[in-house]
Order: C-alpha cells, then structure tokens, then sequence
C-alpha cells in the first residue's frame, strides 16, 4: 500500500509505503572498504541476493535534458571515499559512476555506518536546473527500517537513482524538489567567509 501527500506551499511529496513480502525479505549488505580505520566501519549496500529477488524498485534522479553530477548529503557519521571540490559547498561531491552514494536511514544508525544520512540531494554543479531530493525521517512511522532503507546509487555512466527495497514493514519518506539555485550556495573566495558556513539548504518539512 502506498500513500502520497502534499503540503501547500512546500516542495515535497510525502510517501507512506507498507509492504508484506516477507518471503522475498533480504537485508542490505555490509561492506568493509579496504584501508577504513577500523575493522569494523562498514558500508551498508544494496547487494546482489537483494536484486536476483526482484524484491526493490527504483527512482531515476534525473532527466533527459537534466544530468546532476554532485551529491549533497549531512552525514551522520563517517565519510569514506569522497572528496569536495575545492570552492564548492561543504558535504557536497562529485557524483563516481557505478557506486552506492548513500545510505538512507530515518534515525540514528550506529557510529560504524559508512556515509549514512536522513538525507541526500542530487543537483549539476553549475546550479542550472533542479535539486532533487530524498528523505527518511520520522522514525516511529518506520517497520523493520533495517530491511527497508533506500540507498542512493549511480549507474555506469554516473546516472544516480534511489534504490528501494520490497520486503516486509513499513517506511515513511519524501520527495524533495526545489531549484538549485535557491538551494546550493554560488562558488565563492572560501577566505572571504567564516569557515563551515557554506553548506547546501537541507530539505525543510513543516507538518501539523
């Protein structure tokens, strides 16, 4: 079952989906990149078992005249494998083709958690076009949020799409959409502005 709600004035589409497919159920994977810190920080991904099931959907963040190239996120924890252009944005990087980007979690989810966020955003580097966004968020409204948990990815040729997976339980998450322009700060001399205040506009949500 899937619900959908809009909120006046806001550029949001708020989706409730619940699901009962336990048969096909699969949890994402954990991955230790090569080189982490310690042992035990791990990646969580969307793994092979979960795609032979057919048990996933997929959201395309992009568009036939609309190619993103970077990828904003607030991480919760660690950042592996990613690195800001010098002048850009604060927690904002260059999209890597063939990856998992993000992992999308509506609460905490544990301090060895590889690039995990509430949120991630897609948007081109010039500011020019749309700042699409994913968000999981309120918790309580989440059933087994472990097997659920959309991860943000990107194909061969750099093409991100949010990957959802079709198990049992239940989720709540949002659709965000603004211009880029009103989203990501313009490049600018970091000397000529206080340090950490550059970030891209997280996804605002105001509910009754």
């Amino acid at each position: 079952m899937v619900e959908l709600e809009t909120l006046a004035g806001q550029e949001v589409v708020l989706v409730t989906d619940s699901m009962d497919l336990n048969e096909q159920a699969t949890f994402l994977v954990s991955v230790t990149p090569e080189g982490t810190p310690a042992g035990n920080y791990t990646k969580k991904v969307f793994g092979q078992k979960m795609r032979e099931k057919g048990s996933f959907w997929t959201l395309s963040l992009h568009g036939e005249r609309w190619m993103p190239n970077r990828v904003a996120w607030n991480p919760m924890q660690q950042v592996w494998e990613r690195t800001s252009v010098p002048n850009e944005p604060r927690r904002t990087f260059p999209i890597i083709p063939d990856e998992p980007l993000i992992t999308l979690y509506p609460s905490h989810c544990g301090e060895w958690w590889l690039n995990a966020s509430h949120w991630a955003g897609v948007y081109h580097h010039s500011n020019i076009g749309l700042f699409v966004g994913v968000l999981a968020f309120r918790p309580g409204n989440w059933l087994r949020p472990q097997e659920n948990v959309p991860v943000l990815e990107s194909d061969s040729e750099g093409k991100p799409y949010c990957v959802f997976p079709i198990n049992g339980g239940a989720r709540r998450w949002a659709l965000y959409v603004e211009q880029a322009g009103n989203v990501v700060p313009l490049p600018a001399d970091p000397d000529q502005e206080q340090l950490g205040k550059r970030y891209v506009r997280p996804p605002q949500i105001a509910q009754q």
